[in-house]
């Protein structure tokens, strides 16, 4: 249902925040609340979607609730200065006037394609009342670069003045923790290895695929590797593997045993709680992917990065990407079978690696921070920040039935979309936002805020 923010019978509390994410406990709402906990007197308490996990993390020490507990719910959605959350809306839940609403869902090439994808079934039930709600309510978006930001600005169909460029706080572990003590401590038998490889596919459903049947025969979705040739070659450079599912594939790989190559170990955010693989990013010395969101952020590492062609590709004819260059969505070495996928592996454990250059250049363009004070500058934006739920709330209330005429600023945003430095907006306008009043709303806003 959707609510108009209202007048609290009682002040708010200036000193809480509340947070959820999805999946729970993890990514940049984890990462944020780490530093929160660890610099400020804030009251924190998390609300979580699986109720089998509020005893987990109550035994941690952290205030807890189902989110489906509808007391407690109410009585903390009215009552914090700040909520926080990540890929996630808050639904049922009314906004009291003067809450500053969080949003820490951090946006690449790829994660457009969801939004795209459903506006084929249906737009008004699957893109319009989602994204009303959450730009309605939310006050503050994040971003990683100016890029990140108008990309933001279009999936969000927020207003690019709420959106700011801080870098994701769950970089902070990575470029702050030692991720490979944590790594040992969470995998002890890893300690006789001394090369370490993450493998993050993306999720499975992206790309055509269910979860079941995408990690057979083997989890690298090559049907010509043998596993006898991939573990000799991990012995003989005494090397292990990651193997790091993504979240939404998590819970259907759950409990069940997959046939994991030997010198292979499988990450599991739901048995780590507490921990995510942003603590441990940085003790790997290769990453192996397809079209993951992780890829963009080891870049910060400018470490090898292998990519399956085969994956790719497939991602690629199922969706549109914001931006369709090899160099800059997958900067290294791609492979289509089992024998390029060894040779490349072996390369970058010789360490022969000639996408460096490239590497930097894509991480220039992704991520405007390279340091891992994320957490520092949300926390001082937040703190300032103020709401515009009045101009979001006529934006989407409105409705146009009438033969639309130009206006200037719709004029105006033509000419901008013609130039260079906004090429890539043209794209995300054309894919994201719906033929109508919606997308006149957008580019009436995106004229005003860049000219």
């Amino acid at each position: 249902m959707y609510h108009l923010p209202y007048k609290p019978s009682e002040p708010l509390d200036e000193n809480m925040m509340l947070f959820y994410s999805d999946p729970d406990f993890s990514g940049n709402c984890l990462s944020f609340w780490e530093y929160v906990k660890k610099n400020t007197s804030y009251k924190i308490v998390w609300f979580v979607y699986n109720n089998d996990r509020v005893s987990k993390l109550r035994e941690l020490g952290i205030e807890c609730y189902y989110i489906n507990d509808y007391e407690n719910c109410s009585r903390f959605f009215c009552k914090a200065k700040y909520v926080i959350c990540e890929r996630v809306s808050r639904h049922r839940y009314p906004k009291p006037e003067g809450q500053i609403d969080v949003q820490l869902m951090s946006i690449s090439h790829f994660i457009a394609d969801l939004f795209s994808v459903q506006a084929d079934d249906n737009p008004y039930d699957k893109i319009y009342v989602f994204s009303k709600l959450r730009s309605t309510y939310t006050d503050f978006f994040i971003a990683n670069s100016e890029f990140g930001r108008i990309n933001t600005s279009a999936i969000h169909f927020a207003d690019p003045r709420k959106i700011y460029v801080t870098g994701s706080p769950r970089y902070d572990p990575m470029l702050n923790e030692d991720g490979k003590t944590i790594l040992l401590s969470m995998f002890p038998e890893l300690a006789k290895f001394t090369r370490f490889i993450i493998y993050c596919p993306s999720p499975c459903k992206s790309n055509g695929f269910e979860a079941d049947s995408f990690f057979v025969p083997n989890i690298y979705n090559l049907p010509d590797l043998v596993n006898n040739n991939l573990e000799a070659l991990l012995y003989e450079y005494n090397a292990a593997v990651i193997f790091k599912p993504h979240p939404a594939d998590e819970a259907s790989l759950y409990g069940k045993n997959l046939k994991l190559p030997r010198y292979h170990y499988q990450f599991d955010t739901l048995s780590f709680m507490g921990k995510s693989i942003y603590h441990v990013l940085n003790a790997f010395d290769i990453m192996i992917t397809d079209t993951s969101q992780l890829a963009n952020e080891f870049l910060l590492l400018d470490r090898p990065i292998l990519f399956n062609r085969c994956t790719y590709e497939r991602r690629l004819s199922l969706v549109k990407p914001i931006i369709n260059n090899d160099m800059v969505v997958a900067p290294g070495a791609k492979h289509s079978n089992a024998e390029e996928f060894l040779t490349d592996m072996r390369e970058a454990l010789q360490q022969i690696d000639i996408y460096s250059e490239v590497r930097k250049a894509a991480c220039d363009f992704h991520h405007k921070f390279k340091c891992g004070n994320a957490s520092e500058r949300v926390l001082s934006m937040i703190e300032k920040t103020s709401t515009f739920n009045d101009i979001e709330h006529d934006i989407f209330m409105k409705s146009s039935t009438s033969q639309h005429v130009k206006t200037q600023a719709e004029l105006q945003l033509e000419s901008i979309l013609k130039s260079n430095s906004y090429r890539f907006m043209k794209k995300t306008i054309k894919i994201l936002c719906p033929e109508g009043s919606i997308r006149r709303s957008f580019c009436t806003r995106m004229a005003k805020i860049f000219t």
